[in-house]
């Protein structure tokens, strides 16, 4: 669990840039799993819906079995929900004030943008 949670700490954008770390971590501090089951945990999680980070919680499985999985899955996911919620309960307690509501006008091009560039 206290690996995810701390890989997820610093996982912004998703897993691409801590795959270093978090193999050096499971397969050669840990000895969890060997490079081959790590590439294939990242293979896997490719083709499964939802985000990448979805290799942590196979990976759980395949070390601990269904409590290595929901370790992997709430070490890895807790972090991003916790940030949300806090910063979602911020933002209705502030919603109000002038300036809160004057950032969140002058984002809705740079949103609809990147939404766009996604697209395109």
């Amino acid at each position: 669990f206290f690996v995810y949670l701390q890989i997820s700490l610093v996982a912004f954008g998703g897993i691409f840039g801590v795959l270093p770390e978090l193999e050096k971590i499971i397969v050669q501090q840990h000895h969890w799993l060997s490079h081959e089951q790590f590439i294939e945990a990242f293979v896997l999680s490719q083709f499964l819906p939802g985000p990448n980070m979805v290799m942590c919680p196979l990976m759980g499985y395949w070390i601990a079995g269904w409590s290595g999985f929901l370790a992997g899955f709430l070490g890895i996911y807790s972090s991003s929900v916790l940030s949300m919620g806090l910063i979602q309960k911020t933002y209705q307690r502030y919603k109000g004030v002038s300036w809160v509501k004057r950032i969140e006008v002058s984002l809705r091009p740079l949103v609809l943008g990147l939404l766009g560039a996604t697209i395109g």
